[in-house]
């Protein structure tokens, strides 16, 4: 029997990563300053398997959540301008049919870097927002951190239906519409917010992660070129953009741009690694995918092997354990 290539190992490897059907977990946290102080408005992005599920931001108490989530191993990333980046990992242990509820709480502090000068979260973009949108904005906030989706949703309408130009409303609401795969209205909320503020990076993140969904690669290089652009010092949007570019070289049949493409990827992931201190598990998951587009095998062996020691407990790991296995062969 012919023997699998890599490139079929690491495609399964890869679509393993790719969400499932919602099920009943719950991470929940909140997020500090090293003085304990909450903070607002902080991006939080939950990650799988090297893979983004989705993104949130705090709210006015710090708190953040993520729900609808099936029982795997989960990485949360938040950073900021002046602050290190910091990762926690949420493990869910139920089987996927459990009719059972398991919530994880995390509580996440900030270390400043040392002579960073730190933008204010709460005011990364200004508006003057009447009462009423704002309140219905932070009763939607309250909503999805207790996982009800459906009230947050409707929630978030309100605040818009008020304030057409609520930045945060429309790109919140973008963001949830996005999670519950309602792609085209998602789009209408995110371009709406894109003509409020075009220089905030999370519009063209999750612009990227729609089209990426999508398959739509040449797209999502772009939206994730311009959101490093816009906030050079987030890792997971270089991490975002490797990804894109790694995709765009699986499919080119002109091999200096596919060389050029896979170059250019490597320089995005090293750049994640080293603003994460290297503690972004992804990033070693998809140095593996480039190092076996390269054909280099031992190397790609070597980053799945970093990954699993960053992420020992992922439920894809003996997957993982077997494809090193197969790539260490003579």
């Amino acid at each position: 029997m012919k023997r699998p290539t890599f490139s079929l190992i690491i495609s399964s490897l890869f679509a393993l990563a790719l969400p499932v059907a919602a099920q009943n977990c719950i991470i929940r946290g909140k997020v500090r300053a090293p003085s304990g102080a909450t903070l607002t408005n902080i991006i939080v992005e939950l990650w799988k398997s090297g893979a983004k599920l989705a993104q949130t931001v705090t709210t006015s108490d710090g708190d953040f959540a993520f729900s609808g989530l099936a029982p795997a191993t989960y990485e949360i990333v938040v950073q900021h301008d002046g602050y290190q980046p910091a990762s926690e990992r949420a493990e869910f242990y139920f089987e996927r049919n459990a009719a059972i509820t398991e919530a994880i709480s995390l509580e996440i502090r900030l270390k400043p870097i040392a002579g960073a000068v730190r933008a204010s979260p709460s005011t990364t973009f200004a508006q003057e927002v009447p009462s009423a949108a704002r309140l219905a904005f932070e009763q939607a906030l309250a909503k999805l951190k207790e996982g009800r989706s459906s009230e947050g949703l409707a929630k978030l309408k309100e605040a818009v239906a008020i304030f057409p130009d609520y930045f945060n409303a429309q790109l919140t609401l973008a963001a949830e519409l996005s999670r519950q795969n309602q792609t085209l209205a998602a789009l209408e909320a995110l371009e709406h917010a894109r003509r409020v503020n075009d220089r905030d990076a999370r519009v063209y993140r999750l612009f990227g992660e729609l089209m990426a969904r999508q398959q739509k690669f040449v797209v999502a290089e772009f939206a994730f070129r311009e959101a490093v652009q816009r906030d050079a010092t987030h890792a997971p949007s270089h991490l975002s953009h490797a990804v894109t570019l790694i995709e765009l070289a699986l499919r080119d049949s002109d091999p200096q741009r596919r060389r050029e493409q896979l170059d250019e990827a490597e320089r995005e992931l090293n750049r994640a690694l080293e603003l994460s201190d290297r503690k972004l598990a992804a990033a070693y998951f998809q140095l593996g995918r480039l190092h076996e587009q390269r054909g280099d095998r031992k190397a790609a062996a070597s980053a799945l092997e970093t990954y699993l020691k960053l992420q020992p407990d992922d439920k894809n790991a003996p997957a993982i354990r077997e494809a090193i296995a197969k790539l260490s062969q003579p």
